[in-house]
């Protein structure tokens, strides 16, 4: 719907454009409003230079300056509404009813004494040297998609976000300030409540280019927070791993001291191809007219093929030809191809704590179809985290996270066979779907492919974390930790005689199922104390890890006798 509107407000603002210089031989420029002010602190009453005025509905905007004043030309009228941002004060939406406006700001200390999470430890915004970006789950969840990192895109500055197909579940290409390798991956490092997930697909059976998303088996409603480190003096502690950037997930873990709350989020909508950006076919009248000239035409370069308009293939049916070009029906495989396809999702949080513990307790449900019909994706995902103080000096935290993804994919673009949008867009329109008797006409026909793709793929995942943190002395703290991710990656899919792989194996069924399963011991001592105006940071620590991949594959035809 956005893209429809999108495209009239464009035709009519280029169609009024367009009959301007009948009327006019020069444009003057339409001045309505003239908006000025002065910005300043609400505390100390002093002006502040820099602020942004950004007019509501254009893209028009100003900066104020050493006065703290500004100036709006504008074809608005009065009342005018605008957004002030800088840096260190909040944000104000206001409407100005007069020519004249004084606006009052006030500091927030919120942007310096922000706290984000770094390398094994938090620390405020205002101590940090190296590039850290962090972002509030709670802006980007909204957003339609399977996965967290999909909703990153647009979000974060030096953080490329961008889709292949738009196919949900499917990997998104993400670089953190570039690309750093041209024969190793370039994907950033993972953590999410200190467990290192993999992000590599465990895919093996071929789609055309595509492959599935391991990350879509975390649910964005439990996330709380995301911080990007993206330079090398945040991500140093990290090692190579860290060498394209992290990405550290925290999930939502509930408040000391707190009621019990429940949150409940419904959500539906529906998924539709922009027809603009669809391939615009010839209809079966054109496709005929199109046949006819060629057969004319190769006619002429090579006479010894004996094509001539009198033995054109699209002529009269009483001269023994296929009926006249406007006689012919157009076929519309797209059209059947493409649906509104739905989206769900479903999810429930119960969170709470009282003075020495706070629990979260998650669960969700998430359906997205294609607008490509057979391609769907389904999530079903229970999450549990803990935290308790034992003592004045000791806590102990458990995270718990349990996915269960399914997805039925198709090939939607890349490869010969079995290509559910390439059948649709390069048969002829004017062929018929069904042979006179009722059977279905060729292979790899839109119907068939769309009643017999079997491409199915089920992902089971726990990700989960276990450790204990013991205040040893004032600002000294140990803390041990024990991480695992675990994932059962099974695919499958199967050709019958319908498909031309089907028949070009005399039908093929392969079967895969993938494992991987990695564990994580971290001991780490960190002391953190103040001096003054100065801070001392200081960690030392080992890390043991485990990772075990193990793949088995069985494809079988069926023997000819």
């Amino acid at each position: 719907m956005k893209n429809s509107v999108w495209k009239y407000a464009v035709t009519i603002f280029l169609s009024h454009g367009l009959l301007l210089p009948a009327f006019s031989q020069q444009a003057e420029p339409l001045i309505n409003a003239t908006l000025k002010g002065v910005v300043l602190d609400s505390i100390t009453n002093r002006p502040i230079e820099g602020v942004t005025i950004k007019l509501e509905g254009v893209t028009h905007q100003v900066k104020t300056d050493a006065s703290g004043r500004f100036q709006f030309v504008t074809g608005q009228r009065l009342p005018l509404t605008f957004s002030t941002s800088f840096l260190g004060y909040k944000g104000r939406k206001i409407t100005a009813r007069e020519a004249q406006i004084q606006i009052l700001l006030q500091p927030s200390v919120s942007d310096l004494d922000e706290v984000v999470v770094v390398g094994y430890g938090v620390q405020k915004r205002r101590s940090l040297t190296g590039a850290v970006a962090k972002i509030d789950a709670a802006e980007v969840n909204k957003i339609p998609v399977a996965s967290f990192d999909a909703q990153l895109q647009g979000k974060l500055s030096g953080v490329q976000v961008s889709t292949n197909s738009g196919v949900p579940g499917e990997s998104i290409f993400l670089r953190v300030r570039g690309t750093t390798s041209i024969n190793s991956s370039s994907d950033p490092l993972y953590i999410i409540d200190g467990v290192f997930l993999n992000n590599t697909s465990l895919q093996n059976i071929g789609l055309g280019g595509r492959t599935s998303s391991p990350l879509t088996d975390i649910n964005p409603a439990d996330i709380e927070s995301i911080e990007v480190l993206k330079d090398a003096s945040a991500t140093a502690i990290y090692g190579s791993r860290g060498a394209n950037g992290v990405i550290i997930i925290t999930t939502k873990k509930g408040s000391y001291g707190s009621r019990t709350k429940i949150d409940l989020n419904l959500q539906g909508g529906w998924a539709e191809a922009n027809k603009s950006l669809l391939p615009k076919l010839a209809t079966g009248p054109e496709t005929a007219t199109l046949a006819n000239e060629w057969w004319i035409n190769s006619g002429l370069d090579n006479p010894a093929l004996k094509q001539t308009f009198a033995n054109r293939p699209y002529r009269p049916v009483s001269e023994g030809g296929k009926g006249n070009p406007e006689d012919q029906p157009t076929y519309d495989r797209l059209g059947f191809l493409l649906r509104h396809g739905k989206l769900q999702d479903y999810n429930i949080g119960i969170q709470g704590g009282g003075d020495k513990s706070r629990f979260y307790i998650g669960a969700g449900y998430t359906g997205q179809e294609a607008f490509i019909k057979v391609i769907d994706f389904s999530r079903t995902n229970l999450k549990f985290n803990f935290d308790h103080q034992l003592s004045s000096r000791v806590k102990i935290d458990l995270t718990n996270n349990f996915s269960r993804t399914y997805r039925n994919q198709a090939r939607t673009g890349d490869g010969p066979q079995v290509s559910l949008f390439n059948s649709a867009v390069s048969s002829a329109t004017n062929v018929p779907i069904f042979n006179t008797d009722g059977s279905i006409n060729g292979t790899d026909n839109t119907y068939t492919l769309v009643d017999n793709y079997d491409v199915n793929t089920t992902s089971l995942r726990y990700i989960g974390s276990a450790f204990a943190e013991i205040d040893l002395l004032k600002g000294l703290k140990f803390k041990s930790s024990f991480s695992a991710d675990y994932n059962l990656y099974d695919e499958s899919q199967y050709w019958n005689s319908k498909t031309s792989i089907g028949i070009a194996n005399n039908n093929q069924a392969t079967s895969g199922i993938s494992r991987n399963a990695t564990w994580i011991n971290e001991q780490t001592l960190s002391y953190q104390n103040a001096f003054g105006k100065h801070s001392l940071n200081a960690i030392l620590g080992n890390t043991l890890q485990s990772n075990v991949l193990d793949y088995k594959y069985l494809e079988r035809s069926e023997e000819r006798f």
